[in-house]
């Protein structure tokens, strides 16, 4: 089994009493993986604004928006474990993030690079991500049309904004959710 991690300070918190509760149980022996993966981060990336401003109003709104994320040692240190692996990204020591707002389209093809990751897997697999980017990855998994001039222009919309768990079940043959 695995748990993958977004780099993001808040799912980093969220993560940090289940790696507890997972050492404490094991004696510190376990088999479960845990990764932070920069890929599960939320929509846009580490950015100043609201996400409706486009990059022009963005910089000029926040000149100096070149927010990179945590580096490796601050990462390591607000997880609380050292036994939990990083992805190339997130070894970085000046963080794991490139900086700015990533395009809609960017998003997109991170959610697409997600869902082939998760369907190449042999393992059961715990995402502790964001309650945007859980959206458009289940959109993506279900073949959901996501419009990538306006991600809210939707009749779909899945649930999982704050606080959500949900357990699916993924076909390797087809590629895609059961």
């Amino acid at each position: 089994s695995q748990i993958l991690v977004s780099p993001m300070r808040r799912a980093v918190h969220t993560a940090r009493p289940l790696i507890g509760k997972l050492l404490l149980s094991s004696g510190g022996n376990t088999d479960v993986t845990v990764k932070l993966v920069s890929d599960i981060c939320e929509n846009g990336g580490v950015f100043d604004g609201d996400r409706k401003l486009t990059e022009l109003e963005r910089v000029a709104k926040y000149p100096n928006n070149l927010w990179k994320g945590m580096g490796k040692d601050e990462l390591l240190k607000e997880i609380g474990s050292s036994f939990v692996q990083l992805d190339e990204n997130c070894m970085k020591v000046d963080g794991w993030w490139r900086g700015g707002r990533e395009s809609n389209a960017d998003y997109i093809e991170r959610c697409k690079r997600v869902a082939d990751m998760l369907g190449k897997f042999e393992v059961d697999t715990v995402l502790i991500t964001h309650g945007k980017f859980f959206d458009t990855l289940l959109k993506v998994l279900t073949g959901i049309p996501v419009d990538v001039e306006d991600l809210e222009k939707t009749d779909t919309v899945v649930m999982t904004g704050g606080v959500a768990l949900s357990c699916l079940e993924f076909d390797k043959e087809k590629n895609k959710m059961a």
